[in-house]
């Protein structure tokens, strides 16, 4: 639920709903070679790669 990465929603049924389906961490080719190498890597990881300068 990182604010970064999506946004609350209004659902019909449920009330507020976690939405990130404007996220595109996981598109970006280093960050999905990353998580095949390693499934397990927290979310924080994850961002933290995206944010790091590419050589």
């Amino acid at each position: 639920k990182n604010e970064e990465l999506g946004e609350w929603s209004e659902s019909s049924t449920n009330g507020r709903v976690w939405n990130c389906s404007r996220c595109t961490l996981l598109h970006e080719p280093a960050i999905a070679d990353y998580l095949k190498k390693y499934p397990d890597a927290p979310l924080a990881e994850l961002v933290r790669l995206k944010e790091k300068p590419k050589k």
